[in-house]
């Protein structure tokens, strides 16, 4: 994968530390956050921190910025019980889908404030002190979003990492629906027992247990990074135990044979558009899809590309380019017209019109078998309903998917060919 890095560490330094401390001393600490030297304070006056200001990213598509809150709601730096001076991006609308990415961020801004406030006191009269670094870094089309929390209770430290992985709309990915692996947390945690095993004393189960597939993981150049908190699976002096896992371990046996990964990987979307469009009316098709299956699935892709800024708007097509973006990707050699089922796509006068708006695709392929046959691949696996890895996720139908390479496929050097739905 490539990987283009903007790295924005806040600098929650030793003059807010020694702000919500007045009594310690200035010197060296570990923190996830670069502690430079300076003044502490503009006065002499402790109970008015310096909070760093906020940290444009080097494109412009979000800036970091830099929050301190005293708990409980009422105290002030010289009474707290808790004080926390954290980070969060805030996405710009250079970034298409900046209220999702926004959203995203808040949620967990509202999870973190809320393990603070149902924390129990401790009762030692010591005030407590979390900080929070955040890492944004990009990696193809998705954004992982790291939040790394550090919790000083007096001589004791506590580390926590959060992360996000964020699709280009903005709506978060699990490592089960990033993947299209509907037991992704089974078989990771298994890839992961193998490297441990030498170790003893740590089960699969276990393994399981501590896994987040949720916000427990973030991407990679070559796959994808599973983290573990500092005392879960080892000591805590060990500190945080991160497993990277290539691709190729975790997609089915056949990616990186008889499909490379990144055909694979953009197939994945490809196939959930077309399932959705398809079992409407259960319908298979040899070359051409119906009419109606053919204008949804266009209809979704266009919006798809668009992104959510673009939602509620209309884009005017040629029967020409129509027919261009259908061949890339169905082996039929033109589209086959508007379909009165399809409200969002309308032909009037050789103009087809595409109304742009948000979808859902509630439907992914769960691969059991895949052969290569001359220049053709033909894929067998079942659809299955719902979001990989929640218990929702249910059998629908059985599927074989029949793939021809073409130059001028959309997505990942391959146009579908025939569509078999099964029972």
């Amino acid at each position: 994968m490539r990987k283009i890095t903007l790295i924005f560490i806040i600098t929650a330094i030793v003059f807010l530390l020694l702000a919500c401390d007045p009594g310690a001393v200035p010197g060296p600490f570990e923190s996830p956050s670069p502690v430079p030297a300076g003044t502490p304070y503009e006065t002499e006056t402790p109970d008015e921190p310096l909070i760093p200001e906020p940290v444009v990213s080097s494109d412009g598509t979000y800036t970091v910025e830099t929050h301190l809150l005293c708990f409980p709601d009422g105290s002030d730096i010289s009474n707290a019980e808790h004080v926390l001076i954290y980070a969060l991006p805030v996405f710009s609308e250079q970034n298409d889908a900046a209220d999702a990415f926004n959203a995203n961020v808040a949620l967990y801004e509202e999870e973190l404030i809320a393990r603070i406030t149902e924390q129990p006191g401790e009762g030692s009269g010591e005030q407590l002190t979390t900080y929070v670094n955040v890492e944004v870094t990009k990696v193809t089309d998705y954004t992982n979003i790291i939040f790394t929390e550090e919790t000083r209770k007096g001589a004791q430290t506590l580390h926590h990492k959060y992360a996000l992985v964020l699709s280009p709309d903005g709506d978060e990915m699990s490592l089960a629906k990033i993947t299209g692996i509907y037991d992704a947390d089974v078989l990771v945690a298994q890839l992961i027992w193998n490297r441990m095993n030498a170790f003893g004393g740590i089960t699969r189960d276990t393994v399981l247990q501590a896994l987040d597939i949720y916000n427990g993981f973030y991407l990679t150049e070559t796959g994808y990074a599973v983290f573990f908190d500092p005392g879960v699976l080892y000591e805590a002096g060990e500190g945080f135990k991160v497993f990277e896992l290539s691709e190729t371990e975790i997609y089915p046996s056949f990616v990186g044979d008889v499909l490379s990964v990144e055909s694979y990987r953009e197939l994945l979307p490809v196939f959930s558009r077309l399932a959705a469009a398809t079992l409407v009316n259960f319908e298979s098709f040899d070359t051409v899809p119906s009419p109606f299956v053919s204008a949804v699935f266009i209809a979704d892709t266009l919006s798809e590309d668009a992104g959510p800024s673009k939602y509620g708007t209309r884009l005017q097509l040629t029967r020409e380019d129509m027919d261009e973006l259908f061949r890339s990707y169905f082996s039929a050699g033109q589209f086959p017209g508007a379909d009165s089922a399809v409200p969002s796509v309308k032909e009037e006068n050789g103009l087809y019109t595409v109304e742009l708006s948000e979808v859902s695709h509630p439907f992914s392929i769960e691969f059991t078998d895949a052969k290569r046959e001359n220049n053709t691949v033909v894929l067998t696996g079942n659809i299955m309903f719902g979001t990989p890895g929640t218990q929702d996720a249910r059998f629908v139908s059985g599927i074989i998917i029949t793939l021809a390479q073409a130059q001028h496929a959309a997505a990942g050097g391959y146009i579908i060919q025939s569509w078999m739905i099964t029972k």
